[in-house]
């Protein structure tokens, strides 16, 4: 799946380990030839072992992803506070002006609402704890 676009994409809960999202050209700023999750909401994603060389992720929504060993290498536009709540390991890759954010360690989002934290998306669909 290189060079898609999944702008704006719903993708809560989606299982995407293992997954190559790198763009054909990781370095550089031809848009054409990026993978694109700017806006994409990936709340609860596995990405762990997932691919994002180059990939650009402005504004995506990470809460609760997974991204143990993911390689988010040259990946553009990656805020800090985009990681506040992603859980990843050592071996998750990071550009170089964020590898010192920490991993987060609390709870986590339950997928299709069994409820250890609240529906991020829907909020009216969600259990109580």
């Amino acid at each position: 799946m290189r060079n898609v676009d999944l702008s704006e994409a719903e993708l809560t809960c989606a299982q995407l380990s293992w997954a190559d999202l790198s763009s054909l050209k990781p370095q550089g700023d031809d848009r054409a030839n990026k993978t694109n999750l700017q806006l994409a909401t990936l709340v609860g994603a596995d990405l762990r072992h997932v691919k994002l060389w180059g990939a650009m992720i402005k504004g995506a929504n990470l809460e609760y992803a997974h991204l143990e060993g993911a390689d988010l290498s040259y990946v553009t536009d990656l805020k800090a506070s985009q990681l506040a709540r992603v859980f990843r390991d050592g071996k998750a890759k990071l550009p170089e002006d964020l590898q010192k954010v920490k991993p987060y360690s609390g709870r986590g989002y339950q997928c299709w609402n069994q409820g250890k934290v609240a529906n991020p998306v829907n909020p009216s669909k969600s259990r109580d704890p």
